[in-house]
């Protein structure tokens, strides 16, 4: 038995954008007023002692 779907009997639905969670969490981030360095810098500093 072979099923073939046709286009117009597929209902598409939207994809959420995959980084909207990314950019939410950033803007939270930013809103606490803290201030996040690069971790990359402390890392070099702790290597560096």
């Amino acid at each position: 038995m072979i099923v073939l779907f046709l286009e117009d009997q597929i209902e598409h639905k939207a994809q959420p954008d995959p980084w909207e969670a990314t950019r939410q969490f950033r803007k939270k981030l930013e809103q606490s007023g803290r201030v996040f360095t690069d971790s990359l810098e402390l890392i070099r500093a702790d290597r560096e002692l």
